[in-house]
């Protein structure tokens, strides 16, 4: 069940400050994000699971807990994990060929996928130790990618015929969200507000970021981009995903109040922002020079200098991210945010199948 990239059965990727499509957001919305774009510098550590081949960051919450999945050198299974007080817990779904937790709100509940024993996909939630399927019903390879406050899930599935589908779970009624005329669509981010992010395929190939609010649809493309994907939303209506450069580059981006922040991990080749917590920590996978294999890390928003705010004033939010405009972006410090080597050995979620 390795998933190359965040794979979810299509994925693709695209940032730098730009306007994109017409954006339509409330004001107050416009204005948080206006307000908390005048202070975007990041810290950067990488999540590391003790002695793990590969590590994806899928999700994280208020309390900085972190989920995602993990591949133990040798092994072909795929592992979930929560990680929180500095202690990688494993989760993995009982009798399950790869488990991938790829959501968590901030409650503490979990969503994600798994393969069963039979090779067949199935989503889970997982809440105070009960771990339990969630299939989209006549659907198959159903992926739980995220759950928001009030346990509403956004998700993907696959119809009979084969054709690809984003879902919203709302206590268990399925609501099929689909962009228009595309032939593929995936639900990834949800939050409070109903508000969900993903990516949609059209007939030509191309594939393209949305915005779902209110019933209504806004494509979200980084210019110039081979394609782009908008995967997490938090409170604030900020999201996160990447594009793929021409050259086949994928860049992480922030994407606030109609402007693309280019996210990359410094020194990274590829780098593939995943989620934003309400307090706008960003995770995601990197892929460090030269190496293919992938990494999570975490983007922890610090406040700039009183200085660097005047500055942001006197330029304005749209002109302050023209080009790639604070260095610390690419030079900030990066530590590792690995176990040490008296780090004790991961438990296994003690759950309780329903």
């Amino acid at each position: 069940m390795k998933r190359s990239s965040v794979g979810i059965m299509l994925l693709v990727a695209c940032a730098v400050p730009f306007s994109a499509q017409e954006f339509k957001q409330p004001d107050a919305r416009a204005q948080r994000i206006e307000k908390s774009a005048l202070s975007l510098l990041y810290r950067f550590r990488t999540i590391d699971h003790p002695g793990a081949q590969g590590d994806q960051a899928l999700g994280v919450n208020y309390s900085g807990e972190i989920v995602g999945q993990y591949f133990l050198s040798g092994e072909e299974l795929v592992h979930g994990y929560l990680f929180g007080g500095g202690k990688f817990t494993t989760v993995d779904f009982p009798g399950a060929l790869g488990t991938s937790a790829d959501g968590i709100n901030d409650s503490g509940a979990v969503v994600g996928s798994y393969t069963a024993s039979d090779g067949t996909g199935h989503g889970f939630r997982l809440s105070n130790g009960v771990i339990e399927t969630l299939d989209v019903p006549n659907g198959t390879n159903t992926i739980a990618s995220g759950i928001n406050n009030s346990g509403q899930i956004a998700g993907l599935y696959q119809d009979t015929s084969g054709t690809q589908h984003g879902f919203l779970d709302t206590s268990g009624t399925f609501q099929d969200i689909d962009f228009p005329d595309a032939t593929a669509t995936a639900a990834l981010g949800i939050n409070s507000s109903q508000e969900i992010s993903g990516w949609y395929q059209l007939g030509d190939g191309t594939t393209h970021g949305f915005l779902y609010s209110s019933g209504s649809f806004e494509t979200i493309d980084f210019p110039g981009a081979s394609y782009t994907v908008a995967y997490g939303i938090n409170d604030s209506g900020e999201i996160v995903g990447w594009y793929q450069t021409p050259e086949g580059r994928a860049n992480g981006f922030l994407y606030l109040n109609g402007t693309f922040v280019q996210i990359d991990v410094p020194n990274a080749s590829q780098t593939e922002p995943v989620a934003i917590s309400r307090t706008n920590e960003i995770v995601g996978i990197y892929y460090a020079s030269g190496s293919g294999i992938d990494n999570g890390f975490m983007a922890i928003r610090i406040p700039a200098k009183r200085e660097s705010i005047a500055r942001a004033r006197r330029l304005g939010v749209r002109g302050l991210w023209r080009g790639r405009p604070f260095a610390s972006l690419q030079s900030s410090p990066f530590p590792r945010f690995s176990a040490p080597a008296s780090f004790p050995q991961d438990k296994l979620l003690k759950t309780q199948v329903k």
